[in-house]
């Protein structure tokens, strides 16, 4: 079983941690708000990790050929040069929220967490977690651009 997609997964997620832990450096006054992300985007490389241990062809499978790497690694060179504007450059931080949403609505569109099909309630039930959690943390993102644009930031 070829795992590249899933593991690139993880380092998707890790490298949108590291991101938010460069925006929380970069912008100390919404720390909270980017290492609450930062670690949530952790605990989803978390379960893709325990997801692909549970894979046993049966319960729970992991279909690869369903996606093509090429836009995940694509997307992913893109999160880590953010990642390196924000902490080589003088970025703005609307800039920053908006490259934020951007990438976080780019995890829902992807739908690359379809690799995984399962029929447990449990495996349904994480699986959802994590895609209502990406949800949230564009929702999140999108209601801080209107305070930066509104000027209460």
């Amino acid at each position: 079983m070829s795992l590249e997609i899933a593991n690139k997964l993880i380092e998707y997620e890790l490298s949108v941690s590291k991101l938010y832990d460069a925006c929380a450096e970069r912008f100390p006054k919404l720390s909270e708000f980017w290492k609450g992300l930062a670690i949530e985007e952790i605990k989803h490389a978390d379960t893709i990790k325990e997801l692909i241990d549970q894979v046993d062809g049966r319960t729970l499978v992991l279909n690869e050929k369903r996606f093509n790497i090429r836009p995940l690694e694509i997307s992913l060179e893109h999160v880590k040069s953010v990642t390196q504007r924000v902490i080589y450059e003088q970025i703005d931080l609307l800039v920053v929220i908006s490259l934020s949403l951007d990438i976080e609505q780019s995890i829902i569109e992807s739908k690359y967490y379809e690799i995984f099909a399962g029929k447990s309630r449990e495996f349904n039930d994480r699986l959802r977690k994590v895609r209502d959690e990406s949800r949230s943390h564009a929702n999140l993102i999108r209601s801080m651009k209107q305070k930066a644009l509104s000027g209460e930031i």
